[in-house]
């Protein structure tokens, strides 16, 4: 989004470049960490079997693996943002650029209880020591009702986030917690 943005703006025709703003260009970057936030949030929640979340420089090595590969079986990408996202069977992979959009935009709102994001859950897949998410994961559980179901749910989003950040207290804090729940229930 920020590329095609400033690309159109540095195509445009000097007269045309007269009439945009800086604040026309700083819209189209501000509204770019969120796409990506909605996007991965998109991704978690319709891969209910995500395993692991990686992070990569680049995705030109997807890229040409999916030019390379032309028969039907051959796993795709799931992700809208082929430049930011590789979703193929149970990994999620991201790239740098993406997960510092993803920081940015979770910093200032990973306290807020949206419906259309979850913005913990962002928070979390780029930060997996974030005991402010966690935090809000918690209150959510128990705010909703802590079931069977939602308590395999949850521990299955710990094992995720320990996937990529092994040595996080917060994440091992909240695993253990989570088990507490189950043992009382």
């Amino acid at each position: 989004a920020i590329r095609s943005a400033v690309g159109a703006r540095h195509a445009a025709p000097r007269r045309d470049r007269a009439r945009m703003t800086h604040h026309d260009s700083c819209d189209a970057a501000a509204t770019a960490p969120e796409a990506h936030a909605r996007e991965l949030d998109r991704l978690l929640r319709e891969m209910d079997d995500v395993k692991e979340i990686d992070f990569l420089a680049t995705m030109d090595v997807f890229r040409a693996d999916d030019a390379s590969m032309s028969t039907s079986a051959a796993p795709r990408n799931a992700s809208m943002m082929p430049d930011a996202f590789y979703a193929c069977e149970r990994t999620i992979a991201m790239s740098y650029a993406c997960v510092r959009a993803v920081h940015a935009w979770t910093r200032e709102r990973v306290a807020e209880e949206r419906e259309d994001v979850d913005v913990a859950a962002c928070a979390l897949c780029v930060n997996g020591d974030h005991v402010t998410a966690w935090n809000a994961r918690k209150r959510r559980l128990v705010r909703h009702g802590v079931d069977d179901d939602a308590l395999r749910r949850e521990l299955a989003f710990v094992s995720v986030i320990l996937s990529r950040f092994p040595k996080a207290p917060s994440a091992w804090a909240h695993r253990r917690w989570t088990l507490t729940r189950a043992a009382l229930d």
